[in-house]
């Protein structure tokens, strides 16, 4: 299995076959969508089958010619997940958290239970029912 160094961790390479068979599906339904979309045969379509008989035939006969593309593949996807994981997760929180959040603020709601209050003794809530009888938690493991 070969392995790609990614910022001194090690992430495992598809094989050579499962590269290539996957980017012979891709140009092949790119261009197959394209033909039936546009209706006639044209020279970009000539061009994607052919790139797409490209990558059936190195998947199968010289599997071994995909390696420096399927590492630079994989440190693409590297780039693009630490561009695009960030983003994503800034979005969702800016997006949707933050509002809730303010929405639950404006209306006073404190599901947490986080405000102070002078004038409880304890803020411990008590449990009813209590829970399982101590003997049920022998050899818990």
């Amino acid at each position: 299995m070969q392995t790609l160094n990614y910022h001194h961790e090690e992430i495992k390479l598809p094989s050579n076959r499962a590269f290539g068979l996957t980017f012979f599906v891709v140009f092949f339904l790119v261009a197959s969508v394209s033909l039936y979309k546009r209706g006639e045969f044209q020279n970009f379509h000539l061009t994607l089958y052919s790139i797409a008989g490209v990558f059936l035939f190195f998947s199968f006969v010289l599997s071994d010619l995909l390696t420096l593309p399927n590492k630079w593949w994989m440190s693409f996807g590297n780039v693009l997940h630490k561009i695009m994981n960030p983003l994503i997760m800034g979005i969702l929180f800016y997006g949707l958290v933050t509002p809730f959040g303010v929405v639950m603020r404006v209306f006073g709601s404190d599901l947490l239970d986080l405000k102070f209050d002078d004038t409880k003794k304890s803020y411990w809530k008590e449990k009813d029912p209590v829970g399982p009888p101590p003997e049920t938690m022998k050899n818990q493991f």
